[in-house]
């Protein structure tokens, strides 16, 4: 019988700009376990220590990460005992390091003031030179996980936002980024900022 197979997340993000430090925790259901390692695309991680965990949680630190450090990352746990007892590996994280190409520009249909209930369109534009497998991420300042991920169309993408609400005023942001390694992401555009009035 394996482990429950453990989960994996980042701290403040999975997307991040270069030179800042990332947190990958790891945990279990199964209680006191070890987590043997993080694996990035399926080597592991030597220079971290295989912490012990009581609560069936584990945190990794990545200081000063570089693009280098994108990629895809997965924790296993273990259980010492007889016999020794393996978990599967975690789902997938995708980390990516922001920095790698230059910020695509991020633009309203709607200008100013949008009134609830109104749906807003966001069109993120990559630069035209850039031709290989990408994806588009809609960032809100202030929220760890992006808004939405699409493919483009052309060189471009529209970010659909129906319905909106008071809750949806921010400063919004868009990047693109490789789907293969080595996972290289843009800078994220300017900031736009939405306002909705109730």
């Amino acid at each position: 019988g394996s482990l429950p197979r453990p989960s994996i997340r980042a701290w403040p993000s999975w997307m991040v700009p270069a030179n800042s430090t990332v947190t990958l925790g790891c945990s279990t259901s199964a209680g006191e376990v070890n987590f043997r390692d993080i694996k990035k695309n399926n080597v592991p991680l030597e220079s971290l220590p295989s912490p012990v965990s009581q609560e069936g949680l584990a945190e990794f630190h990545l200081s000063d990460v570089k693009t280098s450090d994108s990629g895809k990352y997965t924790c296993e746990c273990y259980r010492i005992m007889s016999p020794t007892r393996m978990s599967l590996p975690s789902d997938v994280l995708l980390l990516l390091v922001t920095g790698n190409f230059p910020k695509p520009s991020l633009k309203a249909h709607q200008r100013g003031e949008v009134t609830a209930g109104e749906n807003v369109i966001l069109q993120c534009q990559k630069p035209r030179h850039l031709t290989e497998s990408i994806m588009f991420a809609l960032l809100k300042k202030g929220t760890s996980t992006p808004i939405k991920l699409q493919g483009p169309v052309g060189m471009e993408t529209a970010f659909f936002l129906p319905s909106v609400t008071v809750s949806d005023t921010g400063a919004y942001s868009c990047v693109y980024y490789q789907t293969r390694a080595p996972f290289w992401a843009s800078e994220p555009s300017d900031h736009l900022m939405i306002s909705v009035t109730g």
